[in-house]
């Protein structure tokens, strides 16, 4: 055997060298963008600027019904758990 790694680029071990003709010698991961620390923390500040005040009434709605939906169910399994209803909620 060669001691110099040609066994393993010619037998397809899986080698690191490998992966990276994958990607065209482009390298597997990009680096890390650098966006301000409000949008790492809470990635809808993002989005903030371009939210039209149009769609404020569905979104409303939408909420309410996810909170009418999830409440009781979040209370339920607390039940089934064996918890009060409020530690469930």
């Amino acid at each position: 055997m060669a001691d110099d790694g040609e066994h393993e680029r010619a037998g397809g071990s899986g080698s690191g060298r490998e992966s990276a003709s994958a990607y065209g010698g482009r390298p597997a991961f990009r680096p890390a963008g650098w966006d301000p620390l409000l949008t790492r923390a809470l990635p809808l500040a993002s989005d903030l600027p371009r939210y039209r005040p149009a769609s404020r009434g569905r979104d409303l709605v939408a909420g309410i019904t996810v909170a009418t939906l999830g409440i009781p169910s979040a209370i339920a399994y607390g039940q089934l758990a064996g918890l009060s209803p409020v530690n469930g909620f």
